[in-house]
């Protein structure tokens, strides 16, 4: 019996790291590779770029045109993609006369309308006629406005002062407001935000990626960008000097990833340390032909966790670089694979009982076995998941989720390393 309870114990604490290492396989491809033909690694608005295109809002087959003037319908469809899309859908009636039915952008306006933060030329959404310009273009002040709407940001406290963000204009509080959250940023020596000018697509990007970022000011270069970072080397010529627009976004966004990136190493490393500890502990329980295969397996991991330990070591000393991300991404999905292999020889040497789930669906704190904790339960039945393969699925994230076994932001972090759109998602995620 002790044996029984001990092996159940190791299959699910290998079960928990083998879906660090799923979890890290999926995100690696997605720091290394998500960049459209026209944006560089080093550009200033290159690391929101890559998070977008990662997160599903840009596509990376297609040329982002950094240095083209963005329009209205271009930044309403990625406000809408950042807060969840459409999900009023389907509209049954046009609000926007220029925006039909037959359009592309046709659920992202409605969307945006039915919201409340935007509201066509001279407030006139509710009424006929009704315009919302979505292919015209949109100037920096009209940005700042419709994302302090969109999402609901407030006045942080200190802002900085701009020479031509004079009081009482329609757009002094936004402009105010965008700076205190540090989504917009004067150009440097001059003490101007230039609200007249058109916003560039590169300036589109880092300004909506900021707005998630919960900056404070003069704190606007202490955070790594999170959900967008920065991008490209040449500007338009503009009226206005634009020598300084690169100084209004993140410094260095290329020194912040690669952190990320050494961060990621080390976390790696010990994830796959402490999956080996189980794999050898397993082992040791069994015995024949399985304990074989599975010592076998153990000292393949053991190899690639000396593969990967070289990496950690240059992330110590300084000297890893992003060019290493391809050879850590091959040794996280060998690793990967002899993790899967493990499991599936577990399994089939020993069948957990894959007892209903509809018992405890809606017993989220108290179990109906008497003589097991909620904790247990929630054990119980994630292995019990791992071991009849169902681990991954979305119904069974949400039967754990239902069962108090997950929380909500668990849950939905399922949904977005899957690479699941967002239009999909459960209800509780969006």
């Amino acid at each position: 019996m002790h044996s029984e309870i001990a092996i159940t114990h190791f299959l699910i604490a290998l079960m928990k790291t083998f879906s660090m290492i799923v979890a890290a396989a999926i995100l690696l491809p997605q720091i290394a590779f998500a960049f459209p033909a026209d944006v560089t690694t080093d550009a200033w608005y290159g690391s929101a770029v890559s998070s977008f295109v990662s997160s599903g809002y840009l596509p990376e087959s297609q040329p982002f045109r950094p240095t083209h003037n963005a329009t209205r319908g271009e930044f309403v469809d990625l406000i809408v993609k950042m807060l969840g899309g459409a999900t009023h859908a389907p509209y049954s009636t046009q609000s926007f006369d220029d925006v039909p039915m037959s359009s592309t952008l046709f659920n992202a306006f409605e969307e945006a309308g039915l919201t409340g933060w935007l509201k066509g030329t001279n407030s006139c959404y509710g009424t006929h006629p009704c315009s919302a310009n979505p292919n015209g273009l949109i100037n920096r002040a009209e940005a700042a406005a419709m994302i302090i709407r969109a999402f609901g940001l407030n006045l942080g406290g200190a802002s900085p002062s701009f020479n031509d963000n004079a009081e009482g204009q329609w757009f002094t509080e936004p402009i105010r407001t965008a700076a205190s959250l540090c989504v917009l940023k004067g150009d440097e020596g001059t003490g101007k935000v230039r609200p007249a000018n058109n916003m560039i697509r590169a300036e589109m990007v880092v300004m909506l990626s900021r707005a998630q970022q919960h900056l404070q000011y003069p704190s606007c270069n202490t955070s790594t960008v999170v959900a967008p970072t920065s991008t490209p080397q040449v500007f338009p010529q503009r009226s206005s000097s634009t020598s300084s627009i690169s100084s209004t976004l993140p410094i260095d966004p290329e020194a912040a990833k690669l952190k990320d990136f050494k961060a990621f190493v080390h976390d790696m490393y010990q994830t796959l340390q402490s999956t080996q500890t189980n794999m050898d502990q397993m082992a040791g329980l069994f015995s024949g032909t399985t304990g074989y295969q599975l010592v076998q397996l153990s000292s393949q991991f053991s190899d690639k966790i000396s593969q990967l330990k070289v990496y950690d070591y240059k992330a110590t000393l300084g000297t890893l670089q992003m060019s290493d991300m391809l050879a850590v991404a091959a040794i996280t999905d060998s690793a990967n694979d002899i993790s899967r292999r493990a499991l599936a020889i577990a399994k089939a040497a020993r069948s957990i009982p894959t007892s209903s789930y509809q018992q405890y669906y809606y017993v989220p704190s108290v179990s109906t076995q008497p003589t097991e904790s909620h904790q247990q339960m929630c054990d119980r039945m994630s292995a019990e998941a791992a071991l009849s393969g169902g681990f991954g699925s979305s119904a069974t994230a949400y039967q754990l989720y239902q069962a108090g076994c997950m929380t909500t932001q668990q849950f939905c972090n399922g949904f977005a390393l899957g690479g699941t759109p967002q239009n999909l998602w459960p209800a509780e995620c969006r």
